[in-house]
């Protein structure tokens, strides 16, 4: 082994006995082995919210590039570790909205859920327009809520991520995320049952 992989080897084993605070102010400084480790460390934070509000592997992947580019563009803004995860996840999640409007995408969708049933449960034609009514229904309803309560039950209800993640992708606290899932979920039944008692009219008539 010659001198300069001796020293590359050390500078890397270096790298990985770093401290988060040391290994946040290596990458600040554009130390590409120091950056690589951080990449590790979050790749997976960066990916669960990534495919929060992405459909594919494909878009989710694209999507967590994106963000880790944000993240080295970005890294200098960053003050200390303690604020990093903080600062990743508000981050990540203006990414994430910001992709789904540059690529006309959309958050994933109940349809995925109600695909699955008919593949699944095989059911008769009956059943299937009942399905696709209710889905439709559910869908409507979805779009017509708010932003933030969408984006809270694409999170958890799709997502099954917890309330301390969803509550810290969206850097709100855990007490806060229960309200707002509550509220969500409150205004969603709502609608369900206005659109389909609407639905049940049109029928009749």
């Amino acid at each position: 082994m010659n001198l300069s992989k001796i020293c590359a080897v050390i500078k890397d084993m270096k790298a990985a006995t770093l401290t988060d605070h040391e290994l946040l102010k290596r990458c600040q400084t554009g130390d590409p082995l120091a950056w690589e480790r951080f990449v590790r460390t979050h790749q997976q934070r960066v990916f669960t919210i990534a495919g929060a509000y992405t459909r594919t592997y494909d878009d989710t992947r694209d999507l967590a590039q994106e963000i880790f580019l944000k993240i080295y563009k970005n890294l200098k803004k960053c003050r200390d570790f303690e604020s990093l995860i903080p600062w990743m996840n508000a981050l990540g999640r203006n990414t994430a909205i910001d992709f789904l409007r540059k690529t006309s995408r959309h958050f994933k969708h109940f349809d995925d859920v109600y695909e699955s049933n008919l593949t699944t449960q095989d059911p008769g034609p009956d059943q299937i327009v009942e399905l696709k009514t209710r889905k439709d229904i559910l869908l409507k309803a979805m779009d017509s809520l708010e932003f933030i309560h969408r984006e809270i039950l694409m999170l958890k209800e799709l997502q099954e991520l917890t309330l301390d993640e969803v509550s810290k992708i969206l850097g709100i606290p855990i007490g806060t995320a229960k309200s707002r899932l509550y509220h969500a979920r409150v205004q969603l039944t709502r609608k369900v049952t206005r659109m389909t008692r609407s639905e049940v009219c049109s029928v009749e008539l």
